[in-house]
């Protein structure tokens, strides 16, 4: 048997594999120092598109759809970041609707009334938020 180290989150995983098996891992590239100004750098200076900023002025109102809570996302430093670059654009936050979205089997439904307590918590009151539950059961 052979043991690596399989990088998970933050941390590392061992995984026992048999001897002959291949291993093939990612090259590991370290998280930037300063995780929202890595994001306001990338909103600033997009890759072939104009700035969000750009494009959203002038609408009279934004969605951002986000991970629930469930998923391990840096949604709040995102959020942040996206919300700055709309307000360059006069876009405020009475004016930003925050879908919160994920997929859901039956037996989740109890967490999922737990999460969106917390997302509520979580999100400043000056936006509106919008769960949307898409349940495999429910064949949506």
């Amino acid at each position: 048997m052979q043991t690596i180290s399989f990088p998970f989150r933050e941390h590392f995983v061992d995984l026992k594999l048999r001897q002959d098996a291949d291993v093939l891992l990612p090259e590991l590239i370290p998280a930037a120092p300063d995780r929202l100004a890595a994001v306001r750098r990338a909103l600033a200076q997009p890759i072939g598109c104009w700035r969000l900023a750009v494009l959203a002025r002038g609408k009279m109102s934004v969605a951002v759809v986000i991970n629930d809570i469930t998923r391990p996302a840096p949604t709040e430093i995102l959020l942040t970041a996206l919300v700055e670059e709309l307000a360059e654009a006069g876009i405020g936050p009475e004016r930003i609707t925050v879908i919160v979205a994920g997929e859901l089997e039956k037996a989740h439904l109890r967490g999922v009334e737990i999460c969106e307590k917390a997302w509520v918590r979580r999100v400043p009151k000056a936006y509106d938020v919008v769960f949307v539950r898409s349940c495999k059961f429910s064949g949506l």
